[in-house]
């Protein structure tokens, strides 16, 4: 049975909807590859591929989509719902989710390992790929949702963690950092309440501590043998100690950069090239279907 390939999108892309004032660099790039790595990510199946080489032969593919799709299911899909409230909106930002389908197609992923804010995304590329089959002829997989265990990491505020909101913890923040972000996380006690601990247990469950260990803990604050303080600081020191292996890990990898440089080349040649089939493959399907064809009767 063939070995599904992981493909990991290093989105230098990203600025084409936002107001971000430069692309990714080769340090940021080598930095998210070799955290890829640290993290388990170390299958030769595994593909780290830059955005903007990769995917430079979408234009044909954008063509075919542009046709296929309506602003009414434009409109529709989320995150552009929002959007579309909006006076001042770029065509670009509209756009974009089109742009993400193309990938998407042009791949022939089956699956996008994401939060659930992209059930839009993934609703949109389903209706775009039955297009696609019906127009081309092309058999295309239906893409899925794939989110894991954690659909969506809550943030330090108890909001969506991202680094927009400034309310993340991330794995190259140093050990002072990581401790006075998570002391900083309110566990604020009401009156005739017990503190709100949820979101430092579920950080500890994210870090692999043990369902008993947590029920132990849990026991503890209620029987006020562990006040909420205390409690933080256990957390702040499981995080510190497992955020430092993985940059251990990271660093052992970023020392042999010339190494990380070649594999990101060669993965970015391979999905590139697979692009490029896909999608020469998708252009002769759409207009040998609909062009050629309809240009026959009529000259019949």
């Amino acid at each position: 049975m063939k070995r599904k390939e992981i493909i990991v999108i290093l989105a230098d892309l990203f600025s084409y909807s936002s107001e971000r004032g430069e692309d990714i660099s080769l340090k940021n790039a080598l930095g998210v590859v070799a955290e890829c790595l640290a993290l388990g990510l170390t299958s030769k199946n595994v593909r780290f591929a830059v955005q903007s080489e990769a995917f430079q032969g979408l234009l044909p593919l954008y063509t075919i989509l542009g046709c296929l799709l309506n602003f009414r299911k434009l409109r529709k899909t989320r995150p552009l719902s929002k959007l579309m409230a909006s006076t001042d909106l770029s065509f670009a930002a509209v756009s974009f989710p089109v742009v993400q389908c193309a990938e998407l197609v042009a791949t022939r992923a089956d699956t996008l390992y994401s939060n659930v804010d992209n059930l839009g995304l993934v609703s949109l590329a389903k209706h775009l790929v039955q297009r696609l089959r019906t127009t081309t002829g092309v058999e295309l997989p239906l893409p899925r949702l794939q989110s894991g265990e954690l659909e969506q990491v809550t943030g330090l505020d108890s909001d969506k963690m991202s680094n927009s909101r400034g309310n993340a913890l991330f794995l190259d923040d140093p050990p002072k950092a990581v401790k006075r972000k998570i002391v900083k996380i309110r566990t604020d006690q009401t009156e005739g309440t017990d503190f709100d601990l949820g979101l430092v247990f579920e950080y500890l469950a994210i870090l692999g501590v043990s369902a008993d260990q947590l029920a132990s803990w849990r026991d503890s604050v209620r029987r006020e043998n562990m006040t909420a303080l205390q409690l933080k600081n256990v957390l702040a020191d499981i995080a510190v100690q497992e955020f430092g292996e993985v940059n251990e890990k990271k660093r052992n990898y970023l020392a042999s950069k010339a190494d990380l440089v070649e594999r990101i080349r060669r993965d970015t040649q391979a999905v590139r090239k697979r692009v490029e089939t896909n999608v020469a493959e998708l252009w002769h399907g759409f207009y040998e279907k609909e062009f050629y064809e309809t240009f026959k009767r009529v000259e019949g």
